[in-house]
């Protein structure tokens, strides 16, 4: 799965509207920014051509000098993805899809967008220090891991219906 970096998502006036309604709740955010992030699930490598064009057709709109070098996971601050929920196909990633196979892209078995918040603020202060032992975040299994994945030897489906019996027995569903 490749993650592109592409365009601002949101204008300057619509980041210092949400940048103020922020600060109301949390007065140490001191910065935001916006940007698309592009998911690309392919069924092989892409050849240098590919990628090129491939990246091509994900530049967009406007462009902020550097965006293309920071990457997706670039930048400093701390990072929020909003994404798609699991299990829909956007009408935006359909049409994308389409593009891209039209193209002659047939490795793209889909390309879905999600927005890339990224908040920096005044100091860091660390709540716990990290424990001794490896733990894997849940939300990477539940939204973002595809049903045919394994993360340290498990299943991303079984764990699925594992987490929703365990929901279900706690909330008193049979």
């Amino acid at each position: 799965m490749l993650a592109i970096r592409g365009s601002a998502a949101l204008s300057p006036f619509r980041i210092a509207k949400l940048l103020a309604r922020l600060r109301v709740q949390c007065p140490a955010v001191i910065g935001l920014d916006a940007a698309f992030v592009h998911f690309v699930d392919l069924e092989r490598a892409l050849a240098g051509d590919e990628r090129e064009r491939l990246e091509a057709l994900l530049t967009y709109g406007p462009r902020e000098a550097g965006a293309a070098e920071a990457g997706a996971a670039g930048g400093e601050g701390v990072a929020l993805w909003v994404v798609p929920r699991p299990g829909t196909i956007s009408p935006w990633a359909s049409k994308a899809t389409d593009i891209a196979q039209v193209c002659g892209l047939g490795a793209v078995r889909r390309i879905e967008r999600g927005i890339e918040y990224r908040l920096t603020q005044d100091g860091v202060e660390t709540c716990r220090p990290p424990g001794a032992e490896l733990a894997i975040c849940a939300f990477l299994w539940v939204y973002f891991g595809y049903p045919a994945s394994s993360y340290e030897g498990h299943n991303v489906e079984s764990v699925r219906y594992r987490c929703g019996e365990a929901l279900a027995k706690h909330g008193g569903l049979r």
